[in-house]
């Protein structure tokens, strides 16, 4: 309803995913994250107070209406791809039946695009937003988040909710719920080859509570993350009508 009575058309939602899309930003490259930490800073400079933190992650409080706030909420997400530099030469952002292809189009430029243009809107209709919300934008997620981990548990104590701003699943507009991470430990060459005990879990247990809600649900899908062929609905931002 709110991207539905803003002025921001689907052309300006898209043209902000391509340039954040062509700013490439592989974790390994310090280079390319900063250009796009700073791109992205330069994108939310005039609705948002910036903070930048060692290791390039970013914290970004909205500046929304409403005088009396109450907590805040966090919207999470991260500027680092999985697609090595150079990947646009043979995967170029393109557009072609209601869908957005390019490195990290899926994962997540387009969700921290969607999330801009929400706040954006909310300023535009001058909605009074009871909370502060907060976006924190970390630049080491795909390989783990071993420095914004720290600053990520720090923000999200004092959050009444946390928003992962990954995209919808697919073009039916479904909600991810779980995630799974896996880490395979080798063993030194001299010592037995490793084992199923050497697959380790790494994303922690749901509650008995979040996983009774869970099972009485449908089966919730799961993320591709780094699929070539993974689509963005370019219809996922309505028009302005």
């Amino acid at each position: 309803m709110v991207f539905a009575q803003s002025v921001f058309s689907q052309k300006h939602v898209i043209a902000t995913i391509r340039e954040f899309v062509e700013c490439e930003s592989p974790s390994d490259d310090p280079a390319g994250i900063k250009r796009f930490v700073e791109l992205f800073a330069e994108t939310v400079k005039d609705i948002a107070r910036v903070k930048m933190y060692p290791g390039k992650h970013l914290r970004c409080e909205f500046l929304l209406p409403g005088s009396k706030k109450t907590g805040q909420i966090l919207a999470l997400g991260h500027s680092d791809t999985v697609w090595p530099s150079g990947t646009l030469r043979t995967m170029p952002f393109r557009q072609s039946q209601g869908r957005l292809w390019g490195p990290g189009v899926f994962d997540m430029k387009a969700g921290l695009v969607f999330f801009i243009y929400a706040m954006r809107a909310l300023l535009e209709q001058d909605r009074p937003i009871a909370r502060k919300v907060v976006l924190q934008v970390n630049s080491d997620e795909e390989v783990g988040s071993p420095s914004s981990r720290p600053l990520t548990e720090e923000v999200a104590r004092a959050s009444a909710a946390v928003l992962v701003l990954e995209p919808s699943q697919g073009l039916d507009g479904k909600v991810k719920t779980p995630a799974k991470a896996l880490a395979i430990t080798r063993s030194p060459s001299t010592a037995a080859p490793p084992t199923p005990d050497s697959i380790l879990r790494t994303a922690p247990a749901p509650s008995s509570k979040c996983l009774a809600r869970f099972k009485k649900s449908p089966a919730s899908p799961v993320s591709t993350v780094g699929s070539p062929s993974a689509p963005v609905s370019s219809t996922a931002a309505p028009a302005a009508t």
